[in-house]
Order: structure tokens, then sequence, then C-alpha cells
């Protein structure tokens, strides 16, 4: 046996329908900048080690199904701002579709905190004399 339950299947397509569908529904054309992706890289990180906390301390189903809903929402929030932040790197929003692969995704999200942004510089017009 050892295959995946259809609890865990439907879980695990959760948490790669969030941040998928996060990307997908930013259109609002908003940047981002490094030092507040950062932050809000900081707060998921933070969200994600307090539920773990929290599931640990068998807060009981209806506390478990709220930290994880919650947590799927922020998953959500932080793949817009993956697309707001790759506007601002220069970066197509199709990369950003990474964010919701596992593991791969955690490397683009380091990569958006690095990747200085993108200056749109008037073009330089030789002057006439």
């Amino acid at each position: 046996m050892g295959g995946l339950e259809t609890g865990q299947i439907l879980v695990l397509s959760l948490v790669v329908a969030a941040p998928f569908l996060g990307v997908a529904l930013e259109n609002s054309g908003k940047r981002l900048g490094r030092t507040h992706y950062i932050g809000w890289f900081a707060v998921a990180v933070i969200a994600n080690v307090l539920s773990n906390m929290a599931g640990k301390q068998g807060l009981g189903p209806v506390v478990s199904m709220a930290l994880f809903l919650a947590g799927l929402f922020l998953f959500f929030l932080l793949a817009q701002k993956s697309v707001q932040r790759g506007r601002d790197a220069g970066i197509p929003k199709s990369w950003c579709f990474v964010v919701a692969v596992p593991v791969i995704g955690l490397l683009m999200v380091l990569f958006l905190m690095i990747k200085p942004p993108v200056r749109n510089q008037a073009p330089i017009v030789p002057h006439e004399t």
C-alpha cells in the first residue's frame, strides 16, 4: 500500500491550488519592492511555524481547519505578492507560476527576494543642435 489517501491528495491539491490561483488572479498591475516582499515571506513563515506549534497542541479539528484555511489564504496572498514583485524585478508573470510548485517554489521566492528592481528609464534621445 503506502499510496496517498484521498484526503491527503485533496489537501495537497489545495496547497498547490492556492498559490496557483493567487498568481493567475493577480492582474492589478501593482509592483512590490524587495523589502516589502521579504516582509510578506516572513509573515508566511511565522504563520506556518505558529500553525505547526498549535497543531501539535491538539487544539481540535475546528481550530486545525481554521489554521489550515488561514495558511492557504496566506499562500494565495504570497503568490499574488510574488507576481507584483516579479513585475518590479522585470520577470514575466508566467514565471511566477513556479511559486506554486512545492520545493522549487521556495527557490523562486528566494530569487525574487534578491533580484534587484528594473528601472523604467526613458530612452536617451540625442540632442539636436
